[in-house]
């Protein structure tokens, strides 16, 4: 039976990955902390087939000619009591600890061929109205429509600020938001320099995102700054709001209706390609490097998007369809919404993601 694992945690293998210099060589070029535990965690599994530390590691490929590192390589690749998904994850990493140490293993090294499983969730308009409905407090309702109308990923979320809002985009049916290279996938780092994410929101959504930043001021008598997170955690003062997963994963359970911010993405992707918005076109919506493309991206460029867009408002616009309005809230949500509030003013509660 597969069922061999991981025999360290991620942060006790990035302890032990520290120790090795050539490890931390690789481990440094990776872009966020999340992706140095996993590739630390690889790197201890591997070594661990391998009988030996990553500096012993990388001897095994010493020059030219020499293939021991390919073979050894081949031979993970073939074991048997590994999960395929695992070993092709490790495989990435172990091809990429090599190449960054500037030993780079032959191209045939490991192949193998492995079909990864992905899995969509596209909801009705009747399942956007239930998770909609099973958001608290006006912060996760707005929360919730860009999830389902902007294609913003899920770290994203964290770096989204009023500033990358459009001027006077409260002016605008279709406000357009445009996220830097560092907020997106990549931070802006090697082959991500200058992707930039131009994407939009729904007058629905529009308006909710307003009814949000005008209850947070009022609740919290809070004064907000051009360049302030959209998105607030109340945690015995007002701080930048983390954990966007958590928080829609929460909705999602309580609506009985399966859904992530990346189902979210999906969403978006459809209702652009059914309204044949051009294949480049939805890269740039999604954030998505785009090849050949001139950056900045032009004022005009802006508006063709912003037209292909509102083509696809039929598909992403829901609140108006009878099972739901932007501002309507049962008398037990309104009495739940209080209670927080009122647990938060006293120090009773945190008001967290």
């Amino acid at each position: 039976m597969v069922a061999k694992r991981y025999s360290k945690g991620k942060a006790e293998s990035y302890q032990w990955a520290m120790q090795y210099d050539k490890a931390v060589n690789y481990l440094k070029n990776l872009n966020s902390q999340k992706n140095r535990l996993e590739a630390a965690q690889r790197i201890f599994l591997y070594c661990e087939y391998a009988k030996c530390n990553p500096d012993e590691l990388l001897l095994k490929k010493s020059g030219f000619g020499e293939t021991e590192a390919e073979r050894l390589l081949d031979g993970f690749r073939n074991l048997e009591e590994y999960p395929e998904s695992l070993k092709w994850v490790t495989i990435s990493s172990i091809r990429g600890f090599y190449r960054v140490n500037y030993r780079d293993l032959a191209k045939q090294a490991g192949k193998m061929e492995y079909n990864v499983k992905k899995t969509y969730t596209l909801l009705n308009v009747e399942q956007k109205c239930r998770l909609y409905k099973a958001a608290y407090t006006p912060r996760d309702h707005a929360i919730i429509m860009l999830a389902l109308t902007t294609a913003i990923a899920n770290d994203s979320f964290t770096h989204l600020h009023w500033s990358h809002f459009e001027p006077e985009w409260t002016k605008q049916d279709i406000p357009h938001i445009s996220l830097p290279p560092t907020a997106l996938k990549g931070h802006g780092k090697g082959k991500y320099r200058n992707v930039r994410q131009e994407t939009f929101i729904t007058p629905e959504a529009k308006t909710v995102i307003l009814e949000y930043r005008d209850w947070f001021s009022k609740t919290f008598e809070y004064v907000w700054k051009p360049d302030d997170p959209v998105f607030m955690a109340i945690k015995g003062g007002v701080d930048p709001m983390v954990d966007f997963g958590r928080t829609v994963m929460r909705i999602s359970d309580r609506s009985e209706v399966k859904f992530s911010i990346h189902d979210g993405r999906r969403i978006v992707q459809t209702a652009l390609e059914s309204h044949s918005c051009p294949n480049n076109w939805i890269k740039k919506i999604k954030g998505r490097k785009c090849s050949g493309e001139e950056a900045p991206y032009s004022r005009p460029a802006i508006e063709k998007l912003r037209e292909a867009y509102q083509r696809a408002l039929p598909d992403l616009e829901f609140l108006g369809t009878g099972y739901g309005k932007a501002n309507e809230r049962s008398a037990e949500d309104e009495e739940i919404i209080s209670n927080i509030i009122a647990a938060v003013k006293a120090g009773k509660m945190k008001f967290t993601p």
